[in-house]
């Protein structure tokens, strides 16, 4: 198949079906409150929430089908990248994918799921930004350019603030945890929340056409 021989094409194609998937679903949705969707101050995961986003099933769907393909995506490039930091990549990879497909099975819903599969997927995707731009920038190699590794520079920091520096500051709510009462104009853990989310989606299609436009890769 084309798309195991240019495996890049997973990583587009995962990209631009999760990115049409939310843009479709926030577009439609409204709230408990009658509001409509931000990025300010809703988490990702409440465009999966059923019962509440009119699309959830959308969402989910494109969730499962994009991360099943970004998980092939990562896994092959760790093949590529080759030696144990290769397979190290992959195999953090494929953890970071599956945790990430787990979260469209597994929506708000079903938090005693949810939480742990949206944390691992954070986690393992800051590892996975470390891994590739440590690899492209103090490792001897001709498979990348230096260039390449900005958008894992900027996923690492946007994941880093996400993690850990957004949990000392006081929030409106527990994370993940969907008040009761008006939300704050901007609320700082979901918009970090997306910081990462898109700068992973960005990350990956960068990584992606790069190799697309490598044949020889």
């Amino acid at each position: 198949m084309k798309l195991f021989k240019n495996y890049y094409l997973a990583g587009i194609y995962g990209v631009v079906l999760i990115s049409l998937g939310s843009l479709i679903t926030a577009v439609f949705y409204t709230g408990t409150h009658g509001e409509g969707y931000s990025p300010l101050n809703h988490y990702i995961s409440e465009l999966g929430q059923y019962g509440v986003s009119q699309l959830a099933p959308v969402f989910n769907f494109s969730i499962i089908l994009g991360c099943l393909l970004l998980t092939f995506f990562m896994v092959r490039l760790g093949i590529y990248i080759g030696g144990k930091f290769g397979n190290l990549f992959s195999v953090t990879g494929l953890i970071a994918g599956v945790s990430g497909t787990l979260v469209g099975v597994f929506s708000m819903n079903n938090m005693h799921y949810h939480l742990p599969v949206a944390f691992t997927f954070f986690r393992t995707a800051l590892l996975c930004s470390i891994l590739f731009s440590g690899y492209v920038l103090f490792v001897k190699q001709n498979k990348f350019k230096k260039v390449i590794s900005i958008p894992g520079i900027i996923t690492f920091l946007v994941s880093f603030a996400f993690v850990f520096i957004s949990k000392a500051v006081p929030q409106a709510a527990k994370p993940l945890e969907v008040p009761t009462t008006a939300r704050p104009e901007v609320w700082l853990d979901p918009l970090l929340e997306w910081g990462v989310f898109l700068s992973v989606l960005i990350w990956m299609l960068s990584v992606a056409l790069y190799l697309k436009k490598n044949p020889k890769n």
